[in-house]
């Protein structure tokens, strides 16, 4: 499981992140970005799904969670 608290909107190269992030999670393993805000979490979640390797399983208002 990959854990990223109030922090993924932060990170410069958002999509080099995200393939980084998906080496080195294990096949079936989680990715959880929690947000501080819903607008953030709406922007994390385009970016991570327009990279089209993670599976989004579960969404809150500032909440997301992706499987591998």
């Amino acid at each position: 499981m990959i854990f990223i608290c109030d922090a993924f909107h932060e990170f410069p190269d958002k999509r080099n992140t995200t393939i980084e992030l998906y080496r080195v999670l294990k096949s079936g393993g989680s990715l959880t970005i929690l947000e501080e805000t819903e607008r953030s979490t709406n922007n994390s979640q385009k970016i991570i799904e327009s990279i089209n390797l993670f599976k989004l399983v579960e969404r809150d208002k500032k909440f997301i969670r992706f499987k591998k």
